[in-house]
């Protein structure tokens, strides 16, 4: 007990407000100092049962807010950002497959794991806050996957990603193509061919990539199958190319291009080109006095 306090009642007083009624303890005590009676108020709460004094009160006055999910967020955001500036031209081939593709285009840049786990992968991962209604059930992955293999399909996106490519710079500098790349597989496509990577004979496909020497951004792929020599790709290429409104002022490919049938078809569409032959063959313009 203070020395400057003396506790001597206590009692509980009701205030009604609207529709409820709250309960209050007032504490009477007599200051020694001021020598007067003063009251010390504690609320008790809404009044549930004044006869049993159970009254209802908030255990804290701001009650905890929900918790918040914790997600990955650096990688993922700046991969969206950069889809983003290419979106418009998904939406226009892909439609409302779009975020689906997106997502799973984030995944396999951010993850190695199987396409199994993108679902428990975008539960965790800023993904999910940019598109909330993608399905990446294993099930509807595979459907998915199968979509975008077809032909047609990415006839339509190469016509509507070219177009944004030539329409702001045409590649005056030139392309580059190749066909290095052999990709490894047991899996049982018609693509999958014996073919010669390096010194090493194996199944695989080959992939054929363009890419504007300028600007290095990628205008064009191809996945060809492993048996299927660099020398016969080139012209199918350039055709292709044309037919998508790219034209090549200056052609850039690596040796495995090399042969009397795409020299001449270079000669022949007029294409300037750069490229490497072995010292057993003859030069290129040798190649063209024997046209």
């Amino acid at each position: 007990m203070s020395t400057t306090q003396v506790w001597y009642l206590v009692f509980i007083r009701y205030e009604k407000r609207g529709n409820k009624e709250y309960a209050y303890q007032l504490t009477s005590y007599r200051d020694k100092t001021t020598k007067q009676v003063k009251h010390q108020k504690t609320y008790l709460g809404i009044v549930i049962n004044k006869e049993k004094q159970i009254y209802q009160k908030p255990t804290t006055k701001n009650p905890p807010k929900n918790e918040k999910l914790i997600l990955d967020f650096g990688d993922s955001f700046l991969l969206n950002t950069f889809i983003q500036t290419h979106y418009q031209t998904l939406q226009n081939t892909f439609q409302e497959k779009t975020p689906t593709l997106t997502t799973l285009i984030t995944y396999r840049l951010c993850q190695t794991s199987a396409m199994t786990h993108a679902n428990t992968w975008h539960q965790g991962n800023a993904t999910q806050l940019f598109h909330k209604t993608v399905n990446l059930t294993s099930q509807r992955i595979s459907e998915f996957l199968t979509e975008l293999g077809d032909e047609q399909l990415q006839q339509t996106f190469f016509k509507q990603y070219l177009t944004t490519q030539t329409s702001q710079q045409q590649p005056t500098n030139g392309v580059i193509i190749d066909t290095t790349t052999s990709l490894p597989t047991q899996t049982h496509i018609p693509l999958t061919s014996w073919g010669r990577s390096g010194e090493e004979i194996d199944k695989q496909i080959r992939f054929l990539l363009v890419v504007n020497k300028e600007t290095t951004l990628p205008l064009y792929f191809r996945v060809l199958p492993g048996n299927i020599v660099d020398v016969s790709s080139l012209c199918n290429t350039t055709k292709e190319l044309a037919q998508y409104g790219v034209e090549s002022y200056f052609l850039c490919v690596d040796a495995g291009f090399f042969s009397k049938l795409n020299i001449l078809d270079l000669y022949d569409k007029g294409i300037s080109f750069l490229t490497s032959c072995r010292r057993q063959r003859l030069c290129i313009e040798s190649l063209w006095r024997l046209r």
